[in-house]
């Protein structure tokens, strides 16, 4: 066999700081030389064994839930483009939706502020009217209730007059009405004594009278202006207006 080698062929086919002996210290290099000698498949050196770190525990002191959630994403968003892409396209919508969402927003109180000038500029002029309306109110009350246009609508519908500036006082007759009701004792009493030297004068002018004629008839009086008179009524001495 050709391809068979001798350990001299491998020993001269080394570099120089190679151990006849124990050949390369290499694991590759030396399962190709088994390999070239013996003709077997290549032995794959195992890695050395290594001993199992167990990761930390999460007391949830140190990191919130967001945080750590947002860690967990990220360290699986290094390796995973697709994720980015969803990523971004999710924040450029959520930008787009929140920007058109405070166009809508600002778009809707201009109407509502629009709304509510053209409402007070309404209330404003309605304001105004009333103001004039109640102006021309006053007017006219004043000029209805004027004494001289009171006093020509009295005399036109109820024909009445305007009274007069000086008082006047009626005397009425002793016989032909009764004496008005005197509330005051006093007045009363000083009345009934002007009756009883009224009534006296009268019966003394009477005795004279038929002293002097020698006759019993009844003379008559002229009318007098007191308030005890009376007109064109003879006096006799049964009538003597001393009533109480």
């Amino acid at each position: 066999m050709s391809d068979v080698r001798t350990p001299d062929d491998i020993a001269t086919s080394n570099d120089a700081d190679h151990d006849p002996w124990w050949g390369d210290l290499d694991p590759q290099r030396v399962a190709e030389r088994v390999t070239t000698v013996t003709g077997d498949a290549p032995i794959t050196p195992r890695a050395p064994a290594r001993r199992p770190v167990r990761a930390p525990r999460s007391t949830g002191g140190g990191k919130s839930f967001g945080a750590r959630v947002a860690t967990e994403i990220s360290r699986s968003a290094r390796n995973n483009h697709r994720f980015r892409r969803i990523m971004v396209a999710t924040v450029i919508t959520l930008i787009v939706i929140f920007g058109l969402s405070c166009s809508v927003g600002v778009i809707m109180l201009n109407n509502l502020v629009i709304r509510r000038s053209a409402e007070l500029d309404s209330l404003d002029t309605s304001r105004k009217k009333f103001r004039t309306d109640n102006a021309k109110l006053s007017a006219d009350n004043a000029r209805l209730s004027s004494p001289p246009r009171v006093t020509a609508l009295a005399r036109k519908r109820l024909g009445m007059i305007p009274a007069m500036k000086m008082a006047q006082f009626i005397f009425l007759d002793q016989d032909n009405s009764p004496a008005a009701p005197v509330r005051n004792r006093r007045r009363r009493l000083l009345l009934q004594r002007e009756r009883a030297a009224e009534a006296a004068r009268v019966n003394a002018t009477t005795a004279r009278y038929q002293e002097a004629t020698g006759s019993t008839s009844t003379p008559t009086t002229p009318p007098a202006t007191g308030a005890n008179s009376s007109s064109n009524t003879p006096l006799g001495s049964n009538e003597t207006g001393a009533t109480p």
